[in-house]
């Protein structure tokens, strides 16, 4: 009697794997619709918003490109709105130092560097401002090094080499200079760095 060959059964492995397989994939469609709706994802830090905050500073930064005043954009990292707030951040309002200060906000005691911040700035969609944002000894935005310039930073009256690895801290005043290594006043740039800290408490809240 002829026997009837069954079917061979798909082996449980081979199901497994397609299962994981239609699972990342359903993982991977759902977190690009979320992403399309949220520009948090570009950010290097998780959101703060809505989170206590356990260390609150402030610094000052000035910018000054071959004698002229560099404003840094209101709202990088989002300032104190919306749900994507970076523990780095700048205000608009002129009451709490406007946007030449950094707001520290955070709810862990991190230690932040500069070179955080200026991927904060990259990071942050339509706030404008020079570009690239970059900092390092050879480089400030798309100024670089050479033929007689140079970038020098000064913080609290004290020339720093530290640039993008400088740790932020409370009431810091940093000078980023690029300037023409013979002429640029730097004397006049290091003062300014040390000159006393410029806002209040209420003012920096």
């Amino acid at each position: 009697m002829a026997r009837h060959r069954r079917g061979r059964r798909p082996r449980i492995g081979t199901v497994a794997i397609i299962f994981i397989v239609g699972i990342a994939a359903l993982i991977g469609v759902g977190y690009y619709l979320v992403q399309l709706g949220n520009d948090c994802g570009s950010f290097p830090f998780p959101s703060i918003a809505s989170k206590p905050v356990v260390l609150h500073e402030h610094v000052q930064v000035m910018i000054i490109v071959n004698g002229e005043n560099i404003t840094m954009p209101a709202n990088i990292g989002h300032g104190d709105s919306g749900g994507c707030i970076q523990p780095l951040h700048t205000h608009s309002d002129p009451g709490d130092g406007g946007p030449n200060v950094i707001h520290i906000e955070s709810p862990t005691a991190n230690t932040y560097t500069l070179g955080d911040f200026f991927n904060v700035w990259a990071s942050t969609p339509n706030v404008g401002g020079p570009s690239p944002v970059t900092l390092n000894q050879n480089q400030l935005f798309n100024y670089t090094t050479g033929d007689g310039y140079e970038i020098r930073m000064y913080v609290n009256g004290i020339q720093s080499d530290q640039y993008q690895n400088l740790a932020l801290a409370s009431h810091q005043t940093i000078v980023i200079v690029y300037g023409n290594s013979a002429s640029a006043p730097w004397a006049e740039y290091q003062r300014i760095s040390a000159e006393p800290w410029p806002f209040s408490q209420e003012e920096e809240s």
